[in-house]
């Protein structure tokens, strides 16, 4: 009998570390499992503000670029030196600048270079509307630049808008 009882204690033993070592494992997992899933939704977030950020910063600078263009004609903005104009100038030029160099940073952070090479199309846009000229033509207008083209920043916007959808989309699955 002694030793049944011995044997018995000596396979609960066993059974007793081995099903530790399982419940440890199980353990591990379903914390790797949690971590795993709290990162991905993490990284989403980020996603999605970079997105929501980016969206809102080329709307901005479509609008600041759209100010400098209707506050100085073309002539004056294909200058390079303004002279006595540079007072009525500056104030609409100095924020068009900052907002695409601002779009053009953030547009370089992005993680999808679809959208950044969309972007690096409106950037050119903008540069075009910014310097009222390019060789021989003169833009007086937003629409003059565009002409039979699509507007970039509705293509950007767009894109952007897409991605941060299906950014969602998968957040809520």
């Amino acid at each position: 009998m002694s030793s049944d009882s011995a044997e018995l204690a000596i396979v609960l033993a066993v059974v007793a570390v081995v099903g530790g070592l399982i419940a440890a494992e199980i353990g591990r997992r379903g914390t790797r499992y949690a971590a795993d899933l709290q990162a991905q939704q993490a990284f989403r977030e980020v996603q999605v503000s970079i997105l929501t950020e980016f969206i809102e910063t080329v709307l901005n600078t479509a609008r600041a670029v759209q100010s400098y263009a209707f506050g100085a004609s073309a002539e004056q903005r294909g200058r390079r030196d303004h002279g006595d104009e540079w007072a009525d100038i500056q104030p609409l030029l100095g924020p068009a600048l900052t907002a695409v160099q601002r779009a053009r940073a953030l547009s370089k952070s992005l993680i999808w270079q679809d959208i950044t090479d969309a972007y690096n199309t409106c950037d050119d846009f903008f540069f075009k509307i910014i310097r009222g000229s390019e060789g021989d033509e003169e833009y007086q207008t937003w629409a003059d630049v565009l002409y039979d083209e699509t507007d970039p920043v509705t293509v950007v916007v767009a894109m952007a808008g897409d991605r941060r959808r299906e950014v969602l989309d998968a957040y809520r699955a």
